[in-house]
């Protein structure tokens, strides 16, 4: 597809319709949902046990080949959680498994397939009913964690890092740094005094923000017609 052939009319009804499901099936689910937080295919998103605490301005995006699963474990006497920070970015394809507790601070981007467990989930010599070593994880502010990454129990990311592609995190990571590799390692180290712009700025007027955004999908889908539309779905051709 080469360009979006959706009159704007049927793609706001369809945002209407993912908003009306995440609240009705998918937010009773959670302890807590922050205001301004959004759901893409929010039938593709699974919470289980809890609690499981959304901030402020979470985006949210699954698809059916890429579902979020989102579950705590809970054993005995040690409670679990997730607790998930303002304007955090949860790409197609995420798992985070607790067994005590994930804690990811304002402005996490995550991207798609990224797994986060703060448990073994089977002892090295008792694989039938022990969980292993159990340990918290915590990302601070701003941190970016990329494709297919990996993060342990008992890791503690610090503000501003990134984890690269693919990278197995076993040990924490210092503010402002970047890690990669397997086991990832720090390969680079930002300037801690440098001005970071993260997704809160760019959405420090939410409803300005979703306006602009809106008119922009507007302009975008302008002359598309349902006719069109259909045509496009029945009889796709070169050039669609």
């Amino acid at each position: 597809m080469l360009r979006e052939h959706q009159p704007s009319y049927l793609r706001r009804a369809r945002t209407h319709l993912h908003e009306a499901y995440a609240r009705h099936f998918l937010h009773p689910h959670f302890d807590r949902v922050g205001h301004g937080t959004r759901v893409l295919n929010p039938w593709h998103v699974s919470v289980f046990g809890g609690p499981v605490s959304l901030g402020d301005h979470v985006c949210i995006t699954a698809t059916a080949s890429k579902p979020v699963e989102l579950a705590v474990w809970s054993s005995g006497n040690r409670p679990g959680q997730i607790r998930i920070g303002d304007f955090t970015m949860i790409n197609p394809g995420l798992r985070m498994n607790a067994a005590c507790a994930i804690e990811l601070g304002k402005n996490t981007l995550l991207a798609p397939n990224v797994y986060i467990t703060d448990a073994d989930w089977h002892g090295v010599y008792d694989r039938a009913y022990s969980l292993g070593g159990v340990s918290p994880v915590t990302l601070e502010d701003n941190v970016w964690v990329g494709e297919s990454a990996i993060i342990c129990k008992g890791v503690h990311i610090g503000r501003n890092s990134v984890v690269g592609a693919g990278a197995v995190v076993t040990h924490s990571v210092p503010d402002n740094a970047i890690v990669a590799g397997n086991p990832a390692r720090v390969i680079e180290t930002l300037d801690g005094g440098a001005r970071f712009v993260s997704r809160s700025d760019s959405m420090s007027d939410p409803e300005r923000f979703y306006d602009e955004a809106a008119r922009a999908q507007r302009a975008l889908l302008a002359g598309n017609s349902l006719f069109g539309y259909l045509r496009y779905l029945l009889f796709p051709r070169r050039g669609d």
